[in-house]
């Protein structure tokens, strides 16, 4: 099911379909872990893990309806899925990005076809507009 041509904004996941989408699609990361004696997939995920907790402690008292793991988990699939879509940023652009996007695209660019075989049961533009701000926000009764 590995789609690229799907129209962009054509998400109806539910936020369980979401977060369940997010978990699959990371736990199918795990071939990252496994290319050498480096854990890929995880060092994008503490490099995420810790922008999401200093952006929450920036944001002092804000309630968030999701936890830093499973935003962090959110990032790691998105920008990867980025990258196989063909998203590339300059060198000049790495003090202005995360160094989480340049590890992404650097894993896509050398290991993309063990990237497409992982995730070739999740629809590429989904996991690309998997949407941070709509998760976040807390439902008021």
């Amino acid at each position: 099911m590995f789609k690229i041509n799907q129209p962009i904004g054509t998400n109806t996941m539910t936020q369980k379909e979401t977060i369940k989408t997010i978990k699959d699609a990371y736990s199918s990361l795990r071939v990252l872990n496994n290319i050498d004696w480096k854990s890929y997939r995880e060092d994008i995920y503490n490099l995420e893990k810790q922008y999401e907790k200093n952006h929450r402690n920036y944001c002092n008292g804000r309630e968030f309806n999701i936890t830093v793991d499973l935003s962090a988990k959110l990032f790691v699939v998105q920008h990867i899925a980025s990258a196989l879509k063909g998203t590339r940023h300059e060198v000049k652009s790495y003090i202005h990005l995360k160094q989480s996007i340049f590890l992404a695209e650097s894993l896509v660019i050398n290991y993309e076809d063990k990237i497409k075989e992982a995730l070739k049961d999740f629809d590429l533009n989904q996991l690309c507009n998997l949407d941070y701000s709509i998760l976040i926000e807390k439902k008021v009764a």
